[in-house]
This record gives C-alpha cells, sequence and structure tokens, in this order.
C-alpha cells in the first residue's frame, strides 16, 4: 500500500488500511513431475470515497502461469522476476484505483 500510495499520500496509508479486507491463497506445482506451476488468488475490499463518503468495492483476483521445468528443475532468475512482476501488477491495479479517489 506504501509503494502504490507514494510520498504525496502516505500520510493517508493508515486511515486506508483500517477499510482493507485480504484474504488468498497460493499454490504451486503440476499435475507431472515436469511441471512447475504458480497460481494466486485474492478477494480484497477496499476503500472508495465518493461525495464524502466511504464506499467499499470487492475485488476478486485470480490466475494460474503454468510452465516448463528446465532440465535442472528450476525457473531462472529472469522468469522468477517476470513472474513477481506479473504478481505484483496484478495486486497493485485495484489498489491504485482505490488510493485515487483519496
Amino acid at each position: 500500500m506504501e509503494q502504490e500510495a507514494g510520498p504525496a499520500k502516505l500520510a493517508q496509508v493508515s486511515s486506508f488500511m483500517e477499510h482493507v479486507v485480504q484474504r488468498g491463497k497460493g499454490g504451486g506445482g503440476g499435475p507431472r513431475n515436469d511441471e512447475i506451476g504458480a497460481s494466486d488468488f485474492l478477494e480484497v475490499t477496499l476503500p472508495f470515497r465518493q461525495a464524502g463518503t466511504i464506499q467499499l468495492r470487492k475485488f476478486l483476483i485470480g490466475w494460474y502461469v503454468g510452465q516448463l521445468r528446465d532440465v535442472t528443475g528450476n525457473l531462472d532468475n529472469d522468469e522468477d522476476a517476470q513472474l513477481n512482476e506479473f504478481r505484483n501488477e496484478m495486486y497493485a491495479e485495484p489498489i491504485r484505483r482505490a488510493l485515487a479517489t483519496w
């Protein structure tokens, strides 16, 4: 939240967080031993300010990425970094929308 708020709205993060509700479940693996996958599911309720009141909106975010393992059975650093960047962007979008109203 602090990263998305940036310096301009950093002081509002604690008030914003009082209204946030999160539930999530992640996982990984694949049906066969030569696969690796990652998945996440997040339900988050975020506060939006409209006409001087706070309105709560729920977002559901789910994704699954399946990827074959390399010879060593590991993802390389580039692929790992790309997956983390994808994950962060998926979660950041609704946060940005809500923070824009504060």
